[in-house]
């Protein structure tokens, strides 16, 4: 049963929430979906999946009042009900337009406002929260509107960043650069929480558009740089495939197990194409991949070389942001391959490539390394190793999770916590930051919230 837009839109939960509390919004809710009923024998612990960097489970009963473990356990069964459609984006910051919003994100989204407005993660053990968080971005620019717009997630607003750090300068915590963090964990340094921001790939809106607002602040950040971007040896292929989906009305794609012509006349027609062709390329080899791009690019007039030109960062603009003394230039290989599906000659050819451009061009060594896509299937143990051995005081991956004391024992593996296009409302980066959702592993398993 699908839950009617006049209960289901994260706006109308907010408000009933705030209006009659949460336990009553929600089983108002559950009574028109018949969706949140939960068993007595899963009150008890949570389990994290395999690979979590969270603690291992959140017993409920630790939580100091009923009405709070209520608060969590119908949270839970809101969050795993997925009985949400595409409703409206709540009230945001800075709202990012789209027509189209994966159902996923939509229905966690919800369960986060909802978290949000009970309190429930002022309750949350505070070991849950870690000691500090590293914060990922990649885009920092004023939304376009577009209605397809299937990188989104990648992009978030200089309002919403300048949002981001007021409020979470409010909740006590310190913005540190990556040396300052890396010095914390080694030392055990926790009397005071901290975040770093981290900006991915080297997109020239990170200049135009990111530095000010950190400036403003005093606040530093690390762009994580894959250097054949400004050398002009590599494509922002997942800019390049929205455009080339923008701009057709069909496509003939050539995948590993066969041709395929996809309709993308329409938006609706496009955001499906967009899944379906993104993924499957995605599933073979990165060369496989970007010659398909490059050839479904060159049939639409797209110039690859063009577009990184257009989004990213040049060599002189590279220097600019390194003089700033709160920005940190650091390595992010050459060409922006996933390292786990090179075989181990490559895979070094790409990070130490990266090294002696860096150098040749800044003057040198990056000390702090960012694993392009930095997913499990992009980077593991050997690719962690493979950070160890060339030095780096820090890798990051883009696995989702707070930072913890133990991470100083694992820290060419560090976990991040996307800033996210899809969730520019700073209640939900509260709430994320308290761990609760972490700890919640079943709901958020699936959802898209990186």
């Amino acid at each position: 049963m699908t839950c009617p837009p006049s209960c289901a839109d994260p706006p109308t939960l907010y408000w009933l929430t705030r209006r009659f509390g949460f336990a009553a919004s929600i089983f108002f809710v559950g009574g028109v979906t018949g969706g949140l009923a939960l068993p007595m024998d899963q009150l008890g612990t949570f389990r994290h999946p395999e690979g979590s960097t969270a603690p291992d489970c959140i017993n409920l009963f630790s939580i100091p009042d009923a009405h709070s473990r209520l608060v969590v356990t119908a949270a839970r069964a809101v969050l795993n009900s997925g009985v949400y459609r595409d409703e409206p984006e709540p009230a945001m910051a800075a709202p990012v337009q789209r027509s189209f919003i994966a159902s996923p994100g939509s229905w966690a989204k919800t369960g986060l406002l909802a978290l949000h407005a009970s309190g429930a993660h002022r309750f949350a053990p505070k070991s849950l929260a870690g000691v500090g968080a590293i914060l990922m971005l990649h885009r920092v620019r004023e939304a376009d509107g577009a209605g397809f717009a299937p990188n989104a997630a990648l992009e978030v607003t200089p309002e919403f960043l300048d949002a981001t750090i007021r409020h979470v300068g409010d909740l006590g915590y310190d913005f540190v650069s990556l040396d300052e963090a890396v010095r914390r964990l080694k030392e055990r340094d926790f009397i005071r929480p901290f975040v770093v921001f981290t900006l991915d790939d080297g997109y020239r809106d990170n200049l135009t558009d990111a530095a000010p607002v950190f400036r403003r602040y005093n606040i530093p950040f690390t762009v994580y740089l894959s250097t054949g971007l400004p050398d002009g040896t590599a494509e922002l292929w997942w800019a390049a495939l929205e455009r080339v989906i923008a701009g057709a009305s069909k496509l003939h794609v050539r995948f590993a197990d066969g041709a395929e012509t996809i309709a993308c006349a329409t938006t609706e027609q496009k955001n499906a194409a967009w899944f379906a062709i993104y993924w499957r390329l995605r599933a073979g080899s990165e060369d496989a991949m970007r010659t398909e791009i490059a050839r479904l690019a060159d049939e639409q007039g797209i110039d690859l070389a063009a577009l990184t030109r257009e989004l990213a960062l040049s060599w002189d603009e590279v220097r600019e942001l390194a003089a700033d003394p709160l920005a940190s230039i650091e390595a992010h290989t050459a060409g922006h391959f996933a390292l786990a599906k090179l075989d181990g000659a490559c895979a070094r050819e790409q990070i130490a490539q990266g090294l002696a451009r860096h150098e040749a061009e800044l003057g040198r060594r990056p000390r702090h390394f960012s694993y392009p896509y930095g997913d499990p299937g992009s980077a593991g143990e050997r690719e962690f190793a493979m950070a160890r051995e060339f030095g780096f005081a820090s890798a990051t991956t883009t696995c989702k999770g707070l930072i913890q004391p133990r991470h100083a024992d694992r820290l060419a593996a560090l976990p991040r916590l996307s800033l996210n296009g899809h969730y520019q409302d700073v209640r939900i980066v509260e709430v994320l930051l308290s761990g609760l959702p972490f700890a919640m592993a079943r709901p958020f398993a699936g959802a898209s919230i990186d």
